[in-house]
């Protein structure tokens, strides 16, 4: 992503920065507990897990807001038990 130096254009490329920073910082803290609680396996492990585990979900709540926009909402559904083969 390309920045221009204009003031408008950079007070909203800021703005667009600060749900991800929170992000962070909420995850960071969480791991900090975390890790405290369990100095085995420490923050920073945590911390990957935790990042892995909310881009996980971002990537399913995407895929399925740009299915839903299509109209192909499969994978938002409960899966349907009625259309499973069977194993015998």
């Amino acid at each position: 992503m390309r920045f221009s130096l204009t003031p408008r254009s950079a007070g909203a490329a800021v703005a667009s920065l600060i749900p991800g920073l929170g992000l962070a910082l909420v995850i960071a803290l969480i791991a900090t507990v975390i890790g405290d609680r369990f100095p085995v396996v420490g923050a920073p492990v945590v911390a990957i897990v935790l990042g892995l585990v909310v881009a996980a979900v971002r990537a399913r709540v995407h895929r399925c807001n740009r299915e839903f926009a299509s109209r192909r909402n499969r994978c938002c559904r409960s899966p349907s038990f009625s259309s499973a083969r069977s194993w015998a």
